[in-house]
């Protein structure tokens, strides 16, 4: 079985439960072919996010970017394309892996459901792409932020995860959480199941249907709790579990508020992207469409920010 490299949050996850030979964990629970929607970015790689001039300018002076409830994104099967396939692939290996495995997978998703509500900002590895230009950015008039992905990548708290869009690969997916549970119970009793089912389920939230595929997405996440005596309804308190042990932005719980969205009022967090004097934005790019006026304007506004390079895309849109 090949070995791969743990990713960040699950690392972290089992150091907390007192798992500390991670080598072990790797040889036993992960074959490379089952960790394709990790993203594990190297220092300095940028990941992109196409919007308006208008947006970018709100992100560069708020030093801020929003992470979205689930619900309200442009994808109306979001989760639950996934979820059901999960259910099915479940289903059909109820004879070949342990029932208690499968009866902690389903009752954590049940749990999240009811529990709690995940957080969502769209990011790619395309930074200049004619139909994200349409489609995100002001029809291609717009801009696209250049964002420093390992700048959010090393943080608790944030995920970072490639989008898939195939079912088989999902399919797989599913039998290596099993067989990655049942080992966990026999070798690792140490590892709460349901942690591993939680992180599972949140795996879920990797999935698309095929037809997006075009975007390559590459997704930030934050889960939140829910909370009816908040005003939001939402309550960002599962990092306050960290006690002040991790560095950064990111390690402490953050106010969920409402906004007007595209698809109805929308609740959200603002992500600081700035840190230490650290920013993660790193470049801006204008689409083929947008006015030299105000691509020029937008530059002498902001070029005195430290490592922020300007670019315009050369495709022969008119």
């Amino acid at each position: 079985m090949a070995v791969s490299k743990l990713p960040l949050p699950l690392k972290q996850a089992l150091d907390a439960v007192g798992v500390r030979k991670m080598t072990d964990v790797e040889k036993i629970l992960f074959d490379g072919k089952y960790v394709r929607h990790y993203f594990d970015p190297k220092p300095g790689e940028l990941i992109y996010h196409y919007t308006s001039l208008e947006a970018a300018k709100a992100i560069l002076e708020g030093q801020s970017i929003w992470l979205s409830e689930y619900q309200k994104t442009n994808d109306a099967s979001e989760f639950t394309f996934a979820k059901q396939r999960f259910r099915d692939e479940i289903a059909k290996l109820s004879t070949e892996y342990s029932s208690s495995s499968i009866d902690v997978y389903k009752e954590r998703l049940k749990g999240f459901e009811d529990g709690q509500c995940m957080l969502i900002g769209s990011f790619t590895q395309n930074g200049d792409d004619l139909s994200q230009w349409e489609r995100y950015a002001d029809r291609a008039s717009g801009c696209v932020i250049g964002f420093n992905a390992y700048w959010f990548w090393k943080y608790p708290g944030i995920r970072l995860h490639k989008v898939i869009y195939e079912d088989g690969y999902l399919k797989n997916l599913v039998e290596a959480n099993l067989y990655m549970m049942d080992q966990a119970k026999k070798l690792f009793p140490q590892i709460p199941l349901e942690l591993l089912a939680t992180y599972f389920v949140f795996e879920q939230f990797c999935f698309k249907d095929h037809r997006f595929s075009s975007e390559q997405e590459i997704r930030m996440t934050r889960s939140v709790q829910i909370n009816s005596n908040s005003d939001s309804g939402l309550d960002d308190g599962i990092m306050q579990l960290a006690k002040g042990k991790f560095p950064g932005p990111f390690a402490k719980p953050f106010e969920v508020k409402i906004r007007n969205g595209a698809y109805g009022q929308t609740r959200y967090i603002s992500l600081p992207t700035i840190f230490r004097g650290s920013s993660a934005v790193r470049s801006i790019g204008f689409g083929p469409r947008c006015s030299p006026t105000d691509e020029q304007t937008f530059i002498e506004t902001f070029k005195p920010m430290k490592r922020l390079k300007f670019w315009r895309s050369d495709i022969p849109l008119r």
